[in-house]
């Protein structure tokens, strides 16, 4: 069934240290060991696994057999999840190009949130037509180690086909290919992908240089601007960093900040003073980028200009 080698160039170790939300399937940064074959006749590859508590498929993806890069898809590809008697409980079809989501050198599409049971074995599956100019990836061949990373929410059981007889579109595969660890295609992402809110901030309200002296032996004003969509008092001020530098603490323990409208437009703004380090920026024309969550857990961003004065 394996067909035409292709190195590629990645390792696999396991790990319990993966979270529980996220791709199903991670690429190692280390480089050792992964392979792919590509196909002349078209075919459903991919594996069996049981999920070790229940848990809630978001999206479902395809392995871009270029490692460590987006160069995208060649082909589409249709993905499903299938359960025990064959029957397909989500699907999706992974365009061609880059026009999915990339995380993990895999491209994501979303699906209905669909629901899968500890204990119970599924199948993720993608169908390869012919010629496959997308490779499928698998690992620990022979005396090889495994050089993909599995997440633990779920137990990997075997790698499966349909066979190479040709199949006209995606397919129940249930051949056991018992010489590989893989075939990692399709993927799936676990649970909600948290998207960082992008906010508006103005470092040094009232310059429009946004300049600010780097002799460590101050603090540097920065205001999150408020909006409709985002008010200012659901910020969790604890969580606030520019590019490194924490917020002022006042005697009282509060943190150097205060809400009033910096910009006239009408909306409640987040003024804060960040501790001003000595050496940590040098001169010239750049950006700061705050980063910080909000007090139910969802992150959020703002970039702007900044002009570095130096001592």
């Amino acid at each position: 069934m394996l067909r035409a080698l292709l190195v590629l160039a990645a390792v696999m170790i396991s790990t319990t240290a993966i979270a529980q939300t996220g791709p199903a399937v991670t690429l190692s940064p280390f480089n050792l060991n992964l392979f792919g074959a590509s196909g002349v006749t078209p075919i459903t590859q991919g594996w069996q696994f049981t999920p070790n508590s229940d848990i809630t498929i978001t999206e479902l993806g395809f392995f871009d057999g270029s490692v460590f890069s987006d160069v995208g898809l060649a082909q589409s590809h249709d993905v499903a999840i299938f359960d025990g008697t064959g029957r397909i409980v989500v699907a999706a079809t992974v365009p061609a190009g880059t026009g999915a989501l990339f995380d993990q050198n895999t491209w994501f599409v979303g699906v209905p949130e669909t629901h899968l049971s500890a204990g119970q074995t599924y199948t993720a599956a993608a169908f390869y037509p012919a010629p496959s100019m997308d490779p499928v990836l698998y690992t620990g061949v022979g005396f090889l180690p495994p050089a993909l990373l599995v997440t633990p929410a779920v137990t990997w059981r075997q790698a499966v086909y349909s066979g190479s007889q040709g199949q006209p579109g995606l397919t129940y595969p249930t051949i056991v290919e018992d010489q590989i660890f893989g075939l990692f295609g399709p993927s799936f992402y676990i649970g909600k992908r948290v998207t960082e809110i992008q906010v508006s901030i103005d470092v040094k309200p009232g310059d429009p240089n946004n300049c600010v002296n780097i002799n460590g032996a101050g603090t540097i004003p920065v205001a999150v601007l408020g909006s409709s969509s985002f008010p200012v008092n659901k910020v969790d001020q604890s969580s606030l960093v520019l590019d490194g530098f924490t917020l002022k603490v006042l005697g009282n323990k509060a943190f150097s900040c205060s809400q009033q409208d910096v910009n006239g437009d009408g909306f409640v703004d987040l003024l804060c003073h960040f501790v001003d380090q000595n050496g940590a920026w040098t001169g010239g024309t750049g950006t700061a980028t705050l980063h910080g969550k909000t007090f139910d857990g969802a992150p959020f961003s703002g970039t702007d200009k900044l002009c570095l004065v130096p001592n």
